[in-house]
């Protein structure tokens, strides 16, 4: 797998609706993930591109083109560092010595040449002219103890290094994001969302068309106000159990609740009006027409709680196997 296959992989587990609705609570937090992660696919873009492309012949140029490669390494890793920031996940960079090595290389030779800070005081760095190729170069550097020494720098060594070590982290952050929600969705397999919505609630439907079908009677206001009360306190419990699985904003199911609650009301308010005899806000027409806006939106509901079930049954490391659990 690539660099781009890890990262493509981690952008579907951000992006699920659950996780997202979570994580874009905290702004900074979300933009810097998006950032980082876009960060990461491009550097490993131009990571490619450095290897695969001619390497040009004037001096400047190649100045310019290790410069750029030896940056690219260096932004790679601190986006690779956001991301984990990002989404709270601690690694420590002592796990990964070659990621450090590859830094000082880049601060020596073109971060901080003239004055590197080290243990000691500062040392100064020089790349040699004449080594200077699409493989590398060699790199003197003169120490505060007053020692010279020469590194051969090969780029492509240091590339291939930093790719391998990227995808391991890559590849925990996704065992982090799969677990987490593993976690998560057994912790609510036994629970159906479809369970708020029942089959019955057509029936408490039909005696609401019924009541605003024709001449509405006092029996049967009462009636329908029984089933309005069933509906309501559905979707309340439907709610409930959306607002515990951190789902009511994440599908905005919580906005369809409220489209079909204001529509009940009226209904419940046209119901009461009929037994005390006061003058309905709401014509019978109306009524009857809410009350098949309400059956048909409810049945959407039930419909995207039918698909989150299927959704919940499935085990997110095996790319949609069911549960054995």
């Amino acid at each position: 797998m690539t660099i781009y296959d890890y990262t493509a992989r981690i952008r579907d587990l951000i992006n699920a609706p659950r996780k997202q609705s979570l994580l874009i609570q905290d702004r900074d937090a979300w933009l810097k993930l998006l950032s980082s992660h876009d960060a990461i696919d491009d550097t490993d873009l131009a990571l490619d591109s450095y290897l695969a492309d001619r390497f040009p012949s004037k001096e400047g140029a190649l100045y310019l083109i290790v410069y750029g490669v030896l940056q690219v390494l260096y932004v790679q890793q601190n986006a690779v560092g956001d991301l984990l920031r990002a989404l709270s996940i601690k690694i420590a960079h002592e796990e990964y010595p070659r990621l450090s090595r590859i830094r000082d290389i880049r601060s020596a030779s073109i971060g901080h040449p003239t004055a590197k800070k080290t243990k000691g005081g500062y040392s100064y760095h020089f790349i040699t002219r004449v080594t200077l190729r699409k493989s590398g170069f060699r790199l003197l550097s003169d120490r505060p103890d007053g020692s010279t020494h020469w590194e051969e720098v090969t780029i492509p060594d240091l590339i291939a290094e930093q790719r391998h070590d990227v995808a391991d982290i890559l590849r925990r952050v996704i065992t982090d994001l799969e677990t987490d929600e593993e976690r998560h969705r057994e912790q609510f397999r036994g629970e159906r969302l479809q369970d708020p919505l029942p089959p019955s609630l057509s029936y408490d439907f039909q005696k609401i068309a019924e009541a605003t079908a024709g001449t509405t009677t006092h029996v049967g206001a009462a009636l329908g106000q029984v089933a309005v009360k069933n509906m309501r306190e559905a979707l309340e419990r439907l709610r409930d159990a959306l607002t515990r699985r951190g789902l009511a904003e994440a599908y905005h199911l919580n906005e369809s609740i409220e489209e079909i609650l204001y529509p009940l009301s009226e209904i419940d308010t046209f119901f009461e009006a009929i037994k005390t005899g006061a003058q309905p806000g709401l014509n019978e027409r109306l009524a009857y027409i809410c009350a098949f806006f309400i059956d048909k939106r409810i049945e959407g509901l039930r419909q995207v709680a039918r698909e989150i079930d299927e959704d919940y049954a499935k085990s997110v490391r095996s790319g949609g196997a069911e549960s054995t659990a």
